[in-house]
């Protein structure tokens, strides 16, 4: 399996409206933008999603680490192609990205810098491939806040209920924080970080999508808590004791039957929330 695969689907294609994001590049003015890099591109799904407010004739430089993805979206390019755009795969590290300094108009990237080991190092490399008067454009999930979500079969859960599981995410965040493989807890320090870089006209937004998900009567698919040994060792060390995992996983079974219970009378209906920041910044320099 290549790195994040069962992230990297197309429900990616629906975490903005289309309307939101027409407006963010209208009010950023990036349409005319020529040369574009989508930074850690995987399948695409980013600039999938931008390119049709980008000016036709542009060139798309789509990156990514793994050589699987970089294979995987060979195809995209006839697709592109027709649509008047001039699309290149390039196989690179994001923090040592192979471009040539002060070469393309827009950086940008998808849930990409709460997964590397050093921000400040992927944002002076965006920096370092802007041309002066490029933008800097990351999106990037806060995913802590989905554990404070409380749905209806959360709402007469005690207090340490609700709590463990909010303990277990910023376990599981700060565990990856530890063994260097991302910092996810902390996605509101990246505006900072972008300034130290030398980045201005710093600015966030956030994204006015919420996913309404409707679980039909008798449909008892996905009712699992991820207790893959990954998830856990994270968890682990990021504090999270062999008792809470126990309790965690007891609570998730107990909520699973609840809900086993409520959808052989009637459907369920979940707000499926996430917290999806644009975080914006130019090269003045």
């Amino acid at each position: 399996m290549l790195h994040s695969e069962e992230y990297l689907n197309d429900s990616r294609l629906d975490w903005y409206n289309s309307d939101f994001i027409e407006l963010m590049i209208r009010r950023l003015n990036l349409s005319s933008l020529k040369v574009i890099a989508d930074v850690g591109c995987g399948m695409l799904h980013w600039t999938r999603i931008l390119a049709p407010y980008f000016s036709a004739s542009c060139t798309i430089f789509g990156i990514d680490r793994e050589p699987g993805w970089i294979k995987r979206c060979e195809p995209q390019r006839e697709v592109f192609k027709n649509r008047g755009f001039d699309l290149q795969l390039i196989e690179s590290e994001a923090d040592a990205i192979k471009l040539p300094d002060a070469s393309v108009d827009l950086v940008t990237c998808q849930t990409l810098l709460i997964h590397v080991e050093d921000r400040t190092r992927v944002l002076k490399e965006f920096y370092r491939i802007l041309r002066q008067g490029g933008a800097v454009l990351c999106s990037e999930p806060n995913n802590l806040v989905k554990s404070l979500v409380i749905d209806s079969l959360g709402a007469d859960q005690p207090m340490d209920h609700l709590l463990l599981r909010v303990k277990f995410e910023l376990a599981y965040a700060m565990g990856k924080n530890i063994k260097k493989e991302g910092n996810s807890f902390a996605v509101e320090a990246i505006p900072q970080e972008m300034l130290r870089v030398g980045f201005e006209d710093i600015r966030a937004y956030l994204s006015d999508r919420v996913e309404l998900k409707k679980r039909d009567r008798m449909d008892f698919s996905g009712l699992h808590f991820d207790e893959s040994e990954g998830v856990l060792n994270y968890a682990r060390v990021g504090g999270f004791s062999e008792t809470e995992i126990i309790r965690l996983q007891d609570e998730q079974r107990d909520r699973t039957q609840r809900l086993r219970d409520l959808l052989l009378k009637e459907s369920f209906l979940e707000t499926n929330c996430a917290m999806n920041y644009l975080f914006v910044g130019r090269k003045t320099k």
